[in-house]
């Protein structure tokens, strides 16, 4: 999706008829429409990466889940943190809700609908509705339903016995007076996630096969996770002029983290960790933001400035603590942005709040390099603080965490653009960093019904400071006529007295061959094959009554190649794929995406992609 400047006399014909397709629409980031930006994006229409839907191949398997699309997900290269103050301390579903800012904003010249309806092996489906149009010129509205719902990856017992079902409904507006003046974008989002909390793969330790997927044991079937949020979202814009202009933001996010077991007591799994109900676990946190932010921008001899107050409120209760901690947060911030071209810019952007905690991003980009400094502080999450549950329980009195980032990464193309080569390398050191650790690692045993065993983790934070550096590169080569070959690498180490506490694997790598072509009848075809590959290390466990990820030393993640096939067709507005998911898996072997939850078993997908422009 690259960036566009769509005129009038691009969608119509000799006749002056308008040509509804691809360029009678075109939409902004919620950061373009904020600053002013006249360049939109157009939408995606391309077979490249259409098979990848779910979410951690989506990514590139650089993220680790539970086995199945849908469930609880961890990076496998640490992130920062959006923001510098107060965050929940609960992120196991993070990945799958899609924040106001990653909504496109539409201007269209007619109705528009898209419908993507994939169909999985396994019991893996995903719906996914757009529809959006314009009341006027300059005022847009849409509506965007999304659905995963997954089946049970192991111990499944048939159809209709769902793992992961996950919903995002979300409604938008955005509107521009008739004299340019004023500007306005809104959103609501509904966001609802369940996931089945099997506690992983049992097996007999006379036959220890952890690979046998729908035949396999688990340790539950009556555990349950839910993430549930509502979040509104209004940016307002007022022009005095080009040099000066007001702006005001209202962000409100209600989220309710819950785990339940109505049978935790008869479970020894989880009956071995219970400490107040002995029979049933309930256990629910919900969390409160609301962030208004009160600014001043303008574009100057070639400057864009953005100087802001922001006031945050959050808060924090559960169940058997009633109301937890409550926060006021006040952080000062602006934005200092040169921009030469769509391709040649320096930005300058900061924000602080009286605890000191703040982030400051510095960013260079040419055509031809790119280099970014990231420094932050970030507070602790509220669960990291305190947290009591039917399962765990902690006080702890932590520090902010400190994080210095440097990435670079310089661009090539070269050979008539025929071969596109991006060597990056990315340094971070982190002070203070905290991590979910339990008491027996290095003990770990496998899962079987004399020693049933789901380890309660609990928070730390390490003192030392810990380096993480990775180094690598993103390539494309178009090496005859139709056909192409996408690869990207990276090689990472951990360095510093804190080394331990960062799991992150030596080597990655995301392969792409495949033939692309479009034929005379307007029929567009792409055959090809995918592979990844990451080296074996000890990835991280997952506590499910806490909804968290630990460290752990007892097993290996990934550590074998992932093939996946594709045939992929495009006709006009409508898109079609079937994929055969990793054909190198062999009846009773795999590996663990994470411990005791195997990786995805081979399947066969198909799915669509249907387009609508126009009222017909």
């Amino acid at each position: 999706m690259g960036l566009i400047s769509i005129s009038d006399a691009q969608i119509l014909n000799d006749s002056t008829k308008v040509l509804y397709g691809t360029n009678s629409i075109r939409y902004q980031t919620l950061d373009q429409f904020k600053e002013g930006n006249t360049e939109y994006h157009k939408i995606d229409s391309v077979l490249v990466g259409l098979t990848k839907f779910y979410p951690v191949e989506r990514e590139g398997y650089q993220y680790q889940d539970l086995g199945n699309p849908g469930s609880a997900m961890f990076s496998i290269f640490p992130k920062l943190p959006e923001t510098s103050g107060v965050r929940t301390g609960m992120g196991a579903y993070d990945y799958y809700y899609k924040r106001p800012k990653e909504t496109p904003l539409f201007q269209t010249l007619s109705p528009y609908s898209s419908i993507t309806a994939i169909f999985g092996g396994g019991g893996r489906g995903v719906v996914d509705f757009t529809f959006t149009r314009n009341i006027k010129p300059n005022w847009n509205i849409g509506f965007e339903y999304n659905r995963l719902v997954v089946e049970r990856a192991f111990n499944r017992v048939g159809r209709g016995d769902n793992g992961q079902d996950i919903n995002d409904v979300r409604l938008w507006t955005n509107y521009i007076s008739d004299n340019g003046k004023f500007k306005n974008a809104t959103q609501f989002v509904f966001f609802n996630a369940k996931g089945a909390e099997s506690g992983g793969v049992v097996v007999d330790l006379n036959n220890p096969n952890y690979f046998e997927y729908e035949l396999s044991s688990v340790l539950s079937k009556k555990a349950v996770s839910k993430d549930g949020r509502m979040n509104f979202h209004t940016f307002n814009n007022y022009q005095l002029d080009e040099k000066f202009q007001l702006f005001q933001e209202l962000d409100i996010l209600a989220q309710n983290n819950r785990f339940e077991h109505a049978e935790a007591g008869q479970e020894p799994a989880y009956a071995e960790s219970i400490l107040i109900d002995p029979d049933a676990t309930a256990d629910h946190s919900k969390f409160n933001f609301v962030t208004n932010t009160l600014g001043i921008k303008g574009t100057y001899r070639g400057f864009f400035y953005s100087a802001y107050l922001k006031n945050r409120y959050s808060n924090y209760s559960s169940r058997y603590l009633g109301p937890v901690a409550s926060n006021f947060e006040n952080f000062v911030g602006g934005t200092i942005k040169m921009k030469f071209d769509s391709l040649h810019y320096i930005n300058i952007a900061g924000e602080v709040n009286e605890e000191f905690n703040h982030k400051l991003v510095g960013d260079y980009t040419n055509k031809y390099f790119n280099v970014k400094y990231t420094r932050m502080q970030f507070a602790p999450g509220y669960t990291e603080q305190r947290y009591l549950s039917n399962h765990a329980d902690w006080t702890n009195d932590f520090k902010s965490t400190q994080v210095d980032q440097i990435e670079a990464k310089i661009t090539l193309n070269l050979f008539r653009n025929r071969l596109y080569l991006a060597p990056k390398v990315n340094v971070t050191n982190y002070v203070n960093k905290i991590y979910y650790d339990y008491a027996d690692r290095g003990n770990e045993l496998p899962i079987n019904e004399t020693n049933p065993w789901v380890g309660v983790a609990s928070p730390k934070q390490s003192g030392d400071a810990v380096q993480v550096a990775s180094a690598g590169w993103d390539m494309k080569i178009n090496f005859w006529k139709n056909f192409y070959f996408e690869n990207s690498v990276l090689a990472s180490a951990v360095n510093g007295g804190g080394e331990d506490i960062i799991r992150i694997p030596a080597l990655w790598t995301n392969s792409s061959l495949y033939f692309n072509k479009v034929f005379p009848n307007r029929l567009e075809v792409l055959l090809g094959v995918d592979l990844n590959y990451t080296t074996a290390y000890k990835g991280m466990m997952y506590d499910p009554t806490i909804q968290q990820f630990y460290l752990q030393d007892g097993y290996e993640t990934f550590g074998q190649p992932i093939v996946d096939l594709n045939v992929e067709m495009k006709i006009t507005r409508f898109r079609l794929f079937v994929k055969l998911r990793n054909i190198a898996a062999q009846d009773g072997d795999g590996y663990f995406m994470t411990p005791f939850y195997p990786g995805y078993k081979n399947t066969f997908d198909l799915g669509i992609v249907w387009q609508f422009f126009d009222n017909k």
